[in-house]
């Protein structure tokens, strides 16, 4: 059974028998212990390393067992993001092959990624493994605070949500969605953070794009 679909308590890391060398350099306890979600992969961005906080982190915020199931080890991690943004992080992963001088390894990047009930901002760190095989990439949570409650959109209606096609669009960052009523409203729904709608697509809140990927993203509604 995958480690995501067991409980909480045997969740354990899982690695590629060819990739643990490449962890070598790295203190492996460490890595698998970490609170922080942390994965490895090869360098066509197929996952060979997951740590037991991914599988935590997928299970306390309702993401099991479809995480385990859809993102195994071989699966590309490029799948699990949304279109728009996969130019940012293929171009995140090359530089950290090719670093710049003058930027300290490893290469970072800030996000957000809230719960239902609570806002987090966090850090992502992208170190290059040897000879360009690969990455290690590590989640570090630096913000965790309560939601502004007067924020939140109490039971809304679905048909101001769902598009022509019948879609719900969630912001990859905030986790707001997009009201079809109002040009540009994204709002924040509790209740769909905690138990995502069926048919709910991903993109980019205006706000979020301009403030995280000014340069790299092409422009989305």
């Amino acid at each position: 059974m995958e480690p995501g679909l067991t409980s909480l308590d045997s969740i354990r890391s899982i690695c590629a028998a060819d990739f643990a060398p490449l962890l070598e350099p790295f203190d492996r306890r460490a890595l698998d212990d970490d609170p922080g979600v942390v994965f490895g992969l090869w360098s066509d961005f197929r996952l060979a390393y997951i740590n037991a906080a991914w599988f935590r982190f997928a299970a306390e915020n309702g993401g099991e067992p479809a995480i385990s199931t859809r993102w195994p080890l071989g699966s590309s991690i490029m799948s699990a993001v949304p279109a728009v943004l996969r130019t940012y992080y293929h171009d995140l992963y090359a530089r950290s092959n090719a670093p710049d001088p003058r930027i300290p390894a490893p290469l970072s990047h800030e996000y957000d990624c809230s719960s239902a009930g609570m806002y987090r901002r966090y850090v992502m760190q992208v170190y290059a493994l040897e000879h360009g095989k690969g990455f290690l990439v590590v989640n570090s949570l630096l913000i965790e605070r309560a939601h502004d409650p007067l924020a939140a959109v109490p039971a809304p209606r679905e048909e101001d949500y769902r598009d022509e096609n019948g879609l719900l669009c969630q912001c990859s960052h905030c986790r707001r969605y997009r009201c079809v009523q109002v040009a540009e409203r994204w709002d924040w729904i509790p209740a769909w953070v905690k138990r995502q709608p069926a048919r709910t697509s991903h993109g980019l809140c205006r706000i979020c794009f301009d403030y995280y990927y000014p340069k790299h993203a092409p422009r989305v509604r």
